[in-house]
């Protein structure tokens, strides 16, 4: 706070002249010693009005004040800078893994293992038969080698499993 903004605001924990409450809400501290007084503060602007007092503004309407204007509370503050905390932490261990899982991509493609959207072989949104189709030959073409459709005789129809 500078110097210049220190004397145009006094903060104090109570009204310190009349009439001794926040010209919004009109909440006055208490001078009784048996009522305890709450969190809220007085800020004096250094406005004085004939025949009214002094102009005080409580902590809470200047909050809400602000809060209007967009500025952060200092608790609204806090808890955003302990998720910021938690979230550097959570992108951190993420990091390490994503490192692992691109290195042992990086292993399995240098050994000729072919990675769907890692190696560029296959792209996103590519099916095998469109990678096929771009060597000349078309999807729906019938192939070129025999397929040999016969298998063991005592394989059963799916269609008998149906009750």
């Amino acid at each position: 706070m500078s110097v210049e903004t220190a004397q145009r605001f006094r903060i104090s924990d109570a009204p310190n002249a009349l009439p001794g409450k926040c010209a919004v809400c009109g909440y006055a501290a208490s001078g009784d010693t048996n009522q305890p007084l709450d969190h809220r503060k007085y800020v004096d602007f250094g406005l004085d009005i004939d025949y009214y007092g002094t102009v005080y503004f409580c902590t809470d309407c200047v909050n809400e004040l602000a809060k209007q204007l967009g500025y952060l509370l200092p608790e609204d503050a806090d808890e955003i800078a302990a998720e910021n905390v938690a979230l550097h932490s959570e992108l951190a261990r993420l990091s390490v893994g994503l490192n692992a899982i691109n290195s042992v991509a990086d292993a399995l493609t240098g050994a000729g293992w072919i990675i769907p959207g890692i190696d560029g072989n296959i792209t996103e949104g590519e099916s095998v038969t469109e990678e096929a189709a771009s060597d000349g030959s078309t999807a729906d073409s019938e192939p070129t080698e025999s397929v040999d459709e016969s298998g063991p005789d005592d394989v059963r129809d799916p269609s008998d499993l149906l009750i």
